[in-house]
């Protein structure tokens, strides 16, 4: 148990240690001060505005507090009886600093020049005066898209002189992204920008009652139905013959059944799909708007199934056969209800494909 809250005591106070020494403004830590120790401190505003605090924040009384701002920044502090603390610049020297393009040789403005006492920004001239004490000061210098460079600034340099940094464009590489489980499970983006439907993964999906492929396609970003249909997609703002449809790689010339309002295609047939929006791979060279490139099972069947199943306006049926170890067939079917009866669903589509 003693080990256990030693171990304890030692992360926590790492912790403290390590967020003790952040870096913020000077103006902020005063603050923070006066409502620890109940103290004021006196200060002209203008002359702490570039000026930064970076030591520790753990000191349990003020004048601990002040001894550490003494030794870490660049003026004096006196405590007076009424609990006020006056704040006077010390005696420092002035380096001007110029930031300029390694490439062009352009001023970088906006450059931020960062020392252990203040945190400055370049002008429009990419010139910035920082304050030092010591003969040699550590500088680090940062410009959006440029790498980082440090250097040490010297007290030998003359005054009136701008000690120049070049800094060079860096590029940064981003690691590849890929989405899984896009819009819902069983949809995801593969590296060459096709979305791909994994029907075996499939999850359910607003309004869908089966996994049909073109009602499954019309939920994706990018697709949609400008006549309201099923088969007649329009892809990023394409029409419906400039769609590439393959079914195993057979290209398909009719989509749609009952004037586009009912999937030509047996749900239960369609394993895998791959859409390609406005581009695709150099093999669909008929896919001006889009492709949609369908697979079905190609592995061999080992058990005997039957897959059943029916709606408000047809049934469908699927038998996976196996013959041998080195053959098996798969044998499907759907058929309408309209010649048996007239559902509610079936006035409903015929009253939209006729009115």
């Amino acid at each position: 148990m003693r080990k256990r809250i030693f171990i304890l005591f030692f992360f926590f106070g790492s912790l403290l240690h390590v967020f003790g020494q952040q870096r913020q403004s000077l103006t902020d830590y005063f603050n923070l001060l006066e409502t620890q120790f109940n103290c004021t401190f006196s200060y002209e505003d203008a002359a702490l505005v570039t000026h930064i605090y970076s030591g520790s924040e753990t000191a349990t009384a003020l004048t601990e507090a002040l001894t550490e701002l003494q030794e870490t920044t660049l003026f004096d502090y006196r405590l007076l009886e009424d609990n006020t603390v006056t704040v006077t610049p010390k005696e420092s020297r002035e380096f001007c600093i110029e930031i300029l393009s390694a490439e062009t040789d352009q001023a970088l403005s906006g450059a931020i020049i960062t020392t252990s006492y203040q945190q400055v920004v370049t002008d429009k001239a990419g010139r910035a005066v920082v304050n030092s004490l010591i003969r040699s000061t550590p500088i680090s210098v940062t410009y959006l898209g440029y790498g980082k460079q440090s250097a040490v600034l010297d007290a030998a340099t003359p005054r009136g002189v701008c000690t120049v940094f070049r800094l060079s464009p860096q590029a940064e590489a981003l690691n590849p992204v890929l989405l899984t489980n896009f819009i819902t499970k069983g949809i995801s983006r593969k590296a060459d920008g096709a979305v791909n439907v994994n029907y075996d993964a499939f999850d359910i999906l607003p309004g869908l009652i089966e996994s049909d492929v073109l009602l499954t396609l019309k939920e994706l970003p990018g697709i949609q139905s400008v006549n309201e249909t099923v088969s007649f997609l329009n892809i990023r703002g394409g029409t419906n013959d400039q769609n590439l449809i393959l079914w195993d790689g057979i290209k398909m010339y009719q989509s749609g059944h009952f004037f586009g309002l009912i999937s030509a295609f047996n749900p239960n047939l369609t394993k895998e799909v791959d859409v390609y929006k406005s581009v695709g791979n150099a093999r669909y060279g008929d896919g001006v708007s889009g492709v949609i490139s369908m697979r079905g099972s190609d592995e061999i069947i080992t058990d005997f199934k039957v897959n059943a199943g029916f709606n408000l306006l047809s049934a469908d049926v699927l038998a996976e056969l196996p013959i041998t170890d080195k053959l098996s067939l798969e044998v499907a079917g759907r058929h309408s209800l309209n010649s048996l009866l007239n559902t509610p669903t079936y006035e409903s589509y015929f009253d939209k494909a006729f009115q």
